[in-house]
């Protein structure tokens, strides 16, 4: 990983110890993902957002790449560089691929980066859900953007999940 990504936003945090397991809404999570390209936990802060997405991530049975969203994200290249770290945790070897290759030359073709994250994902065996926390944090249109082209263009076998407290600016 380059030395200039944070290692500890591309972890899913560990299980408070006292806590209140919803396993009524882990189910649904577990359940209703694979059937969507985009889930939103919508709530104000202090409601459990991160929280509940922590007990489902611990316990699915679908890979989780996460990432823990600052507002430092809001440049569309550090975002995706951030977004392929947190699938390399859960699929090593993603940087040697074309688009590793892409992301680590300097100013690249962010075009030709979501096209070779489509086409990685496209011929990727194992489903995968990107847990992108605290996405309220994000105002740049590029970065809305981006995720909007992948969502239109993933395999379905590639799911979102975003924790925020409002709704993103793009329409759902």
């Amino acid at each position: 990983m380059d030395t200039f990504l944070l290692a500890t936003k591309l972890r899913v945090p560990p299980q408070p110890h006292r806590t209140i397991h919803r396993q009524r809404l882990v189910d649904t999570l577990e359940r209703g993902i694979p059937q969507h390209k985009l889930s939103l936990i919508s709530a104000p802060p202090g409601y459990g957002k991160t929280t509940l997405l922590v007990q489902w991530a611990h316990g699915s049975s679908i890979l989780v790449a996460w990432l823990s969203i600052s507002e430092e994200d809001n440049d569309l290249e550090r975002f995706l560089q951030y977004l392929m770290a947190a699938w390399e945790q859960v699929q090593p070897g993603i940087r040697e691929s074309s688009l590793g290759m892409l992301l680590s030359t300097t100013s690249p073709d962010l075009a030709a980066v979501l096209s070779a994250f489509v086409n990685l994902a496209s011929s990727a065996s194992d489903p995968v859900v990107f847990v992108l926390d605290d996405y309220h944090l994000i105002e740049e249109p590029s970065v809305h953007n981006a995720l909007i082209f992948l969502l239109d263009h993933l395999p379905p076998t590639f799911h979102f999940v975003l924790s925020s407290r409002a709704e993103p600016s793009f329409s759902l």
